[in-house]
């Protein structure tokens, strides 16, 4: 089914049946603050740039980043681009709901419990997975026909037994307040993935996380161990090598990395990959023939 977007009006703060869901999409922030509720609410963010504050901590999500929220938990976004939608689906399930679907051996619960607040950001696979089942959800949420209400509990089961079998999988990314700052390289990456064809200042990359130049500079060197020119550098040389895999002419890699002039590229490129260019196309090439299906 084609889930409906919405624009959000008001937030609610009590539940009177087993489940809410919906498809907020907004350009302003006029109705975000922080706001507390009697029931549970699993937050899947689509698109936008928000920081998330929450279990007195912030974060920077990115789409596809999912949080489990807890009753009564104080909790607030807040939009840091007003120039893309801000997208997200908000499922809201009854605690009683959820504690009568439980047994003794499997708590569904759990995800909206847990002692440490965590940001999840799931394989793709498990992404559709998720994401299909809150369409099931999406289907039954207006309990217009016979066995609906029955169809929902259904759903729920299977939602919240897959994400706490999920959750507890260490191969499942995810960070929380102590882990937050591990955040930073992935984002840094897709910012520089998303401008490689430009001028990247350390001032850029500050600004899209608010900080100060300085600070970023330090926190950044911080978590990665190398430093902002060193990662953008190596950035620009890693998706060029992708290229020339690729088969992409030379002078295009070089323009389409960022790279002001070719003898610059080539420069960078030896000395990072200990061989020129030209001769990683070449080795390329042949790699090529080499494998079943090429021409040798």
């Amino acid at each position: 089914m084609q889930i409906k977007r919405q624009a959000f009006i008001t937030h609610t703060y009590t539940i009177d049946k087993d489940f809410r869901v919906f498809f907020y999409s907004d350009t302003n922030s006029t109705h975000l603050y922080t706001h507390l509720h009697d029931f549970f609410e699993m937050f899947i963010l689509i698109a936008g740039r928000i920081q998330y504050k929450t279990a007195g901590s912030s974060f920077f999500l990115q789409p596809k980043d999912i949080l489990f929220l807890n009753h009564h938990q104080p909790h607030c976004p807040v939009l840091i681009d007003h120039t893309r939608p801000y997208e997200r689906i908000a499922l809201h399930v009854s605690t009683k709901t959820l504690e009568q679907l439980s047994s003794p051996s499997f708590n569904l619960c759990e995800c909206f419990t847990r002692d440490v607040f965590t940001v999840y950001h799931y394989p793709q696979e498990i992404y559709n997975k998720i994401f299909a089942l809150i369409n099931q959800l999406f289907s039954v949420a207006d309990g217009a026909s016979p066995g609906d209400e029955l169809l929902g509990r259904a759903y729920l089961t299977e939602l919240f037994v897959e994400v706490n079998k999920y959750n507890t999988n260490p191969s499942i990314y995810s960070f929380n307040a102590a882990t937050t700052d591990l955040q930073m390289p992935a984002m840094v990456r897709q910012f520089i993935l998303e401008h490689l064809d430009e001028n990247i200042t350390v001032d850029m990359i500050a600004n899209y996380f608010f900080m100060n130049k300085y600070s970023f500079m330090h926190t950044f060197k911080r978590c990665c161990g190398v430093s902002t020119y060193q990662f953008i550098l190596q950035q620009r040389l890693e998706a060029a090598m992708e290229m020339i895999s690729k088969d992409i002419p030379l002078t295009t890699v070089s323009q389409s990395c960022g790279f002001n002039d070719y003898s610059n590229f080539y420069r960078c490129f030896r000395r990072f990959y200990g061989k020129s260019p030209r001769d990683a196309a070449a080795l390329a090439e042949t790699t090529t023939k080499k494998m079943p299906g090429g021409s040798d």
